[in-house]
């Protein structure tokens, strides 16, 4: 009778433990493992560090500052090339004109060859010009030669004469560009291309020097280099009064 009395508190006990009848009290419910969520098939990209992209920005900006060119550089050449046309040689007009102070041979003229701002250039024609007759001119103007002190004053460029003996006296007369030449453009030499080099190679190839003998006004007043005139899109350049004589 004792015994079924201790079964049916046992039992009692049982339900409100929620325990099934006649199991092990002392066993734990072992938990069902859930799966680990899947790995990521693929890396996202990892941006660049900061000074990468400093570095990389600025090798990129020097390099485009190489493509730039300027009058100074290095600059690819032609051997090959007739000299003549290895010159940037424009029609250019003086704006302004002064006595170089301290010269009592040189003028300073500001000449406009196209560019932003006009050039100034120095040259020894003070016994052949007034300031008036300077004042204005249209002449042909050397852009690419490297810039020189001439007293006081540096000199970006040279101006185109013809040179002769007169009568017994040394004459010295601007080349001129025809009257409708567009100021700023580049003369071109009848049956001879190519273009121009940078300052530095005119210089050390001395292109200049090798120039200058084969320059020459011929009988019929146009200005040529040994046999190749002088062209613009308005025709030839010509000097004013002087024939079969030299240029420089």
């Amino acid at each position: 009778m004792a015994r079924v009395m201790l079964d049916d508190m046992i039992a009692e006990l049982e339900g409100q433990l929620g325990v099934a009848p006649g199991a092990d009290p002392t066993l734990e419910t072992k938990a069902v493992p859930t799966a680990a969520p899947p790995a990521p098939t693929g890396a996202a990209p990892v941006p660049p560090a900061e000074g990468k992209k400093k570095k990389d920005k600025k090798k990129a900006k020097g390099d485009g500052g190489k493509n730039k060119g300027g009058g100074g550089g290095k600059g690819a050449v032609d051997e090959n090339q007739p000299l003549i046309t290895r010159l940037d040689i424009r029609v250019g007009q003086i704006v302004e004109v002064w006595e170089v102070e301290g010269s009592d041979k040189l003028f300073g003229e500001k000449i406009d060859v196209g560019e932003e701002e006009p050039r100034t250039i120095c040259s020894g024609l003070r016994q052949f010009y007034t300031l008036e007759q300077m004042q204005g001119r249209r002449i042909l103007v050397f852009c690419n030669l490297k810039p020189r002190k001439m007293g006081a004053v540096k000199s970006n460029g040279m101006v185109l004469c013809a040179e002769a003996e007169v009568n017994g006296a040394r004459h010295v007369e601007f080349v001129d560009p025809p009257a409708d030449a567009a100021v700023g453009e580049r003369l071109t030499f009848e049956g001879l291309s190519g273009e121009p080099w940078v300052p530095n190679q005119i210089q050390k190839k001395k292109v200049l020097e090798g120039v200058f003998p084969g320059l020459r006004v011929n009988t019929g007043g146009e200005a040529t280099w040994e046999g190749s005139r002088f062209m613009t899109t308005a025709g030839v350049c010509t000097a004013p009064t002087l024939t079969d004589c030299e240029m420089h």
